[in-house]
Order: C-alpha cells, then sequence, then structure tokens
C-alpha cells in the first residue's frame, strides 16, 4: 500500500463523518472536500497512492547576510499531489515587533485566491505567537505544516531590500502512479482499514471517480455489510448519460444495477448501499471550466448538510431537501414514466433501484429518489430510514457499552429500559420514530452465562412518494380530490 497522508484528518468532533478515497490527481477529490466542509468539520480523507508521491514545499531562508542565505525551515502543503503548487505563502511585515523579534501575518493563497489569514506570529521559539506553535499555523490550516529547523537566538530577515512582504511559491509536488489499475488495486485493499468500527464513526463512504468498478463496488457491498452502521453511495459509469437514445440509456442504467452492463458482475441488492443518476455539470474553479462530477458527493452533502440542519433521517430528494444549487445540468433527466420505470417494482414484480435525478425548467437539478438497492418494498429500502437505523444502532451501542461489567440485576434491566428509553423518546419528538418498545429478557440462566438481552422494536416514519390528485370539471364547479 503507498504512502497514506492525513488518513484520518479530523477538523473538529462535529457529528457528520466522510471517508474518502481517490486518485490523487483527480479534481473530485477537491469538490467533494469543498463541500462537506461547508457541512461538517470533521472529515477522514484517504489519498491513495504508490509511495512515489510527493509533498510540495519551498524553503525559508534567513537573508541577513544575503551573499550567504541560511536555511532556517521548510513550508509543506498537507496533502501529497500536484495540487500544492498552486499554493503560495505570504509573509507581511506588519511593522510591530516583540521582544526585538518581527511580527508578521501569514496568507496562504491557493491557486490566487486568499484562503487563510494568521496575524500577529513571529521566529522565536519561546513566544506564544511562534509561528511553529501549535494550533497557530500548524494543526489549523487545511494547506500547510510549517517547520522550523534552525535554532534561533535572534530574528531572522525573510524580506530582501525595503519591501515589507515575500511570496513563496511551493512546488515539488508529484501525483505518483496514477495508472487506473494502480489505484483501483490499493483502493480495494485500503478499504479494509475501516471495518473497525470502533475507531472510525463513519456515515458515508464514498469512492466517487471509482465507485463504478466492479471490483471497487463488490469492495464497499462488501464493507457496508461487515459494519451494517453506514451507507456507500454508488456512481454509475459516465458514458452511461453521455450518449444513446433515451431508451438505451435507461436500459444501460438498470443493467449496471442488474450486474450486466460491460465488466459489471454484482447485481446491487443492499440496504446500505444506495446509487442515483446521473452525473451532474458544474463549474470547477480548479481547472476554471465546466466540468461533470458523480452524483455521489451531492448526495453526501445534501446528507451533512440535513445531519448540521435538521436530521439525518430527513429525506435528501425533493424540492425542499434535494435541490442541488450549484448545478448547471444534469446529463439526462428522464421523463415522469422513465422514472416510475427506475424507481421501483415494475409490472413483471421486478424491483429496479436507481434514484433519478432531474432537470426542471424553473427548480433546476434536483434529487429527486430516496432508495437503497434492496430489492423490495420494505422499509430499509428507504434511504432516510436506514440512515435513522444506524444512527440508532450507534447510539445504542455508547449506551450498551455503560451496561458492560455491571452487576447482572433485575435493577439493570430497568436502568438499561429508562435510557433506552430516554433515548427513542428524543428520535420520536424528532420524528425520526413514530414508535417504540424496550424489552429486556434476562433471566437467572442469562445471566449465569454473563449474558444481558435487550430487544429493542421501533416503528419508522415514512415519506409521501406519490400523490394522487384528481380533477372534476363539471358545468357549475371545478373540484379537487
Amino acid at each position: 500500500m503507498g504512502k497514506i497522508r492525513n488518513s484520518s484528518t479530523s477538523y473538529s468532533d462535529k457529528a457528520f463523518k466522510f471517508l474518502y478515497g481517490t486518485k490523487t490527481n483527480n479534481s473530485i477529490l477537491y469538490k467533494a472536500v469543498e463541500k462537506l466542509l461547508k457541512h461538517t468539520n470533521q472529515i477522514f480523507v484517504t489519498r491513495v497512492a504508490d509511495g512515489n508521491e510527493k509533498e510540495s514545499s519551498v524553503k525559508i531562508y534567513d537573508i541577513t547576510d544575503p551573499q550567504n542565505p541560511i536555511e532556517i525551515g521548510t513550508i509543506e502543503a498537507l496533502y501529497t499531489g500536484k495540487y500544492g503548487n498552486n499554493i503560495v505563502v505570504e509573509f507581511v511585515d506588519t511593522g510591530a515587533k516583540e521582544n526585538n523579534w518581527r511580527l508578521y501575518n501569514v496568507n496562504v493563497y491557493v491557486e490566487g485566491q486568499l484562503k487563510e489569514i494568521y496575524k500577529l506570529v513571529n521566529f522565536n521559539p519561546n513566544s506564544n505567537s511562534y509561528i511553529e506553535k501549535s494550533n497557530l499555523i500548524n494543526g489549523v490550516s487545511s494547506y500547510i505544516t510549517i517547520d522550523i529547523t534552525a535554532n534561533l537566538s535572534s530574528d531572522p530577515k525573510i524580506i530582501s531590500g525595503t519591501g515589507n512582504n515575500i511570496q513563496l511559491q511551493l512546488s515539488g509536488g508529484e501525483n505518483g502512479d496514477t495508472t487506473p489499475d494502480t489505484i483501483k488495486s490499493k483502493i480495494v485493499n485500503i478499504l479494509d482499514i475501516f471495518k473497525n468500527r470502533e475507531k472510525y464513526d463513519i456515515d458515508v463512504i464514498l469512492v466517487p471517480d471509482y465507485s463504478f468498478d466492479n471490483s471497487i463496488v463488490t469492495k464497499l457491498n462488501e464493507l457496508v455489510s461487515y459494519r451494517n452502521d453506514c451507507i456507500s453511495i454508488i456512481d454509475p459509469p459516465q458514458q452511461i448519460g453521455e450518449s444513446g437514445t433515451p431508451l438505451q440509456i435507461i436500459d444501460n442504467i438498470i443493467k449496471y444495477t442488474d450486474g450486466q452492463y460491460n465488466n459489471n458482475t454484482l447485481r446491487l441488492n443492499n440496504k446500505n448501499l444506495s446509487i442515483f443518476a446521473f452525473w451532474i455539470k458544474e463549474y470547477d474553479v480548479t481547472d476554471k471550466i465546466y466540468k461533470w462530477f458523480p452524483p455521489s458527493i451531492y448526495v453526501a452533502e445534501r446528507i451533512a448538510y440535513l445531519k448540521q440542519n435538521s436530521e439525518i433521517w430527513d429525506a435528501v430528494a425533493g424540492l425542499r431537501n434535494g435541490r442541488i444549487q450549484e448545478a448547471v445540468e444534469v446529463q439526462y433527466s428522464p421523463s415522469q414514466e422513465e422514472r416510475n420505470v427506475l424507481y421501483g417494482e415494475q409490472i413483471d414484480g421486478k424491483i429496479n433501484v436507481v434514484n433519478p435525478i432531474v432537470q426542471f425548467p424553473v427548480e433546476g437539478v434536483t434529487i429527486w429518489g430516496n432508495r437503497t438497492t434492496e430489492r423490495s418494498n420494505n422499509a430499509t429500502s428507504r434511504l432516510n430510514v436506514v440512515l435513522m437505523l444506524n444512527y440508532i444502532k450507534k447510539e445504542l451501542y455508547k449506551i450498551a457499552r455503560d451496561f458492560q461489567f455491571r452487576l447482572n440485576t433485575p435493577e439493570l434491566d430497568n436502568e438499561f429500559i429508562s435510557i433506552t428509553s430516554n433515548f427513542l423518546s428524543s428520535v420520536r419528538n424528532r420524528k425520526g420514530i413514530s414508535d417504540f418498545a424496550v424489552i429486556t429478557e434476562n433471566t437467572p440462566l442469562t445471566r449465569a452465562n454473563f449474558l444481558f438481552i435487550a430487544k429493542i422494536q421501533i416503528v419508522p416514519i415514512f415519506l409521501t412518494e406519490t400523490i394522487e390528485i384528481t380533477l372534476e370539471v363539471n358545468p357549475t364547479e371545478i373540484t379537487i380530490k
């Protein structure tokens, strides 16, 4: 496995977690992280390469003697890859000093845009404003780290001449071997790391630029089944929506989910997997052109938004929650009849599991489906229900841990029922479930075997997916039923 840079980057302790594996040279990574950082400050980021990738960097020199500059430190990009070559770090001398050490403002630019400002830092190792001090720039910046290697006893001069600023351009970043077969095999291997539920608390797993590959889809299917507390969003191959007649496009996306498209052999049928179609066009600030992006990153962004601002069990679909404001186009916008084919049970009894993304004339590009890939009409065939169940399972696991290594008495049963009921009442009050029951089934025999057994029954709240309106026109009135 190649080097992993910041494989579990934690920005803060907010609730929504996001795991992402990607090619190192693809702007999809940055688009996904950019979108999620709008609504969450904790992301697990896994970047996969072959070990030959490199960080961008630039040296800092003391030029007190211009003829003999002395290297005093290095600025490195936080992540490996060529993306770091777009970073410029500017030091601005404020004119102020602290104990005869100059105070600088540090500006971080990415692709010419000012991203971060750090005020009044210096090079004095004994100062609280020391530039290398933890949680000043290092550990805070989303783009750089600063490593001062010299033992400084006096203030270095880093700006030449009479100017008050210097700009340092990072360079040398390399992506390593990013050939598809190399990356795919490494993604498959690295996903095993995230089977550890206690170490990685995850709601959504994405591999957007490769999630249509058979080996990776198979691995994601295995991973979410093993964990059974998170979902993965699968993307259709981009070429399905690019060309062909409407009939061919709809037929091919169904073949893909049935494991009958090109080299894909896995028939999708998992309550913890979901698929949305088709790819979405948006302006990419990195390349400064309009580009197509996989729908999974938009769905994940909507889930993150709802978890932060509402509840994770609110559906990502519909005009209220499913509008993708930044999208300018969807590859193919299915008609009502085509949506009926993609979504749900057919006349022959077969159930299709594709969530459509629709482009309405006024409202724009909108997510218009709430299915998992489970081939049923059970409650767990609905994405919002599964997200709710996964949330409850994680919280119940936390509650249950507090009951391990306790005296297994009837009083413990009552305590468990009380705490669990209080939690589930909160979920009910927040419209996640309509009813619940907590039952303990402990007997002298189970207690003698060191067991504590409880059963939790819940009734989810379902969504309106079909609305029927009948319009009757009579000679004297119009009636809507």
